[in-house]
């Protein structure tokens, strides 16, 4: 647990503090409700998983946590054993997306070098704009770089020969 806040206010300063993975709020609070504090946080932190526990089944207040986002939103009297399966299924989103963003991001490295490797020996790319291609796979460069490739074989690159390429990724 990173930390425990009795207002909105301080809440909200908490979360600024610790940028947690999972909050915990009720809705009706000092200072500044919790729902407001989640509007307020909720564009700098959007992973953020927030669980709130409520004596309030308003339909309003249900509709702006919709609105926000909200992970979950249990009801008071709450058995502790709800409130462990809401923060476990939470715990459990944030692994997956934490996941997905890195396969998303290991698949943008292998599309980079796959188009610099096609750049580099596919001569169908001769006169066509490399710096346009290259800027369309998210590399720009504020430099100009010269790349010598010298391959013995043409068929065949070297665990160097990949070590260099990669490097310019």
């Amino acid at each position: 647990m990173a930390g425990c806040a009795y207002d909105g206010k301080a809440g909200r300063r908490l979360i600024e503090t610790e940028s947690p993975d999972i909050v915990l709020t009720d809705i009706r609070m000092p200072q500044m409700d919790g729902l407001e504090m989640i509007g307020e946080i909720r564009e700098e932190y959007p992973d953020c998983k927030v669980i709130i526990i409520t004596g309030y089944e308003e339909f309003e207040y249900a509709s702006r946590a919709i609105k926000l986002s909200v992970f979950d939103y249990l009801l008071k009297p709450v058995d502790n054993e709800d409130v462990m399966r809401s923060v476990a299924r939470a715990v459990l989103a944030t692994h997956r997306k934490r996941a997905n963003d890195v396969m998303l991001e290991q698949a943008a490295v292998l599309r980079r070098r796959a188009m610099l490797f096609s750049l580099l020996t596919n001569d169908s790319h001769r006169g066509q704009g490399v710096y346009d291609m290259l800027s369309d796979i998210g590399l720009n460069f504020s430099a100009y770089y010269i790349l010598v490739v010298q391959l013995q074989d043409e068929r065949v690159y070297s665990q160097a020969t990949m070590h260099r390429i990669d490097s310019v990724l």
